[in-house]
């Protein structure tokens, strides 16, 4: 669900000290008529001064096929750096001709060193697997990113980016440098 996939449905949620829940029914974005499937989402996250940790999951019923999601993520603060990691299990059934159902993993681990106030090094490290039975398919992508925000709502973003994927697919493995500008409305 998001601005360009939106969705009608009703979200609950609990917000206390340390504790945030939230919960949501919604058609789901698969789903384009009345009765014709729903999407559950949940997120529970427990939130202290250095650190959090979260689970969140989503069910997706919808004629085109099923889809299963859970994710499990954390977040620790150690001085100057902020570590994130994220780790997730996708199972999806009926969305192509065959009755098989496709399970994929992405996994994501960042390091963002504030320098000083407004530039950020961001180090990154994701791998994802499309389709656990099949091996030897498996992606992975490393990034340095400098980011400056020399004021509030504008960015500056430069970094470098490697992509490694299956011998076959050269868009799969390719090095890219980058600079980007982001302003924010």
């Amino acid at each position: 669900i998001n601005m360009n996939t939106p969705d009608s449905g009703v979200e609950f949620g609990v917000e206390r000290t340390h504790l945030s829940t939230q919960i949501d029914i919604t058609n789901g974005a698969a789903n384009a008529g009345v009765g014709s499937g729903y999407q559950a989402t949940g997120n529970v996250m427990w939130v202290e001064r250095s650190w959090r940790a979260g689970v969140s999951g989503s069910f997706t019923d919808s004629r085109a096929g099923n889809r299963g999601q859970g994710g499990l993520y954390a977040g620790l603060r150690t001085g100057p750096v902020t570590w994130l990691a994220e780790a997730d299990l996708i199972r999806q059934a009926g969305f192509s001709t065959e009755p098989t159902s496709q399970t994929s993993v992405p996994t994501f681990v960042e390091a963002d060193w504030l320098i000083v106030r407004g530039n950020n090094l961001k180090l990154t490290y994701e791998t994802y697997d499309p389709e656990r039975q099949v091996p030897n398919n498996g992606q992975t992508r490393w990034s340095v990113v400098y980011e400056m925000t020399p004021i509030p709502f504008v960015q500056l973003r430069a970094g470098f980016r490697r992509n490694q994927g299956i011998p076959q697919t050269p868009i799969q493995n390719q090095t890219l440098a980058f600079a980007e500008l982001h302003a924010f409305l």
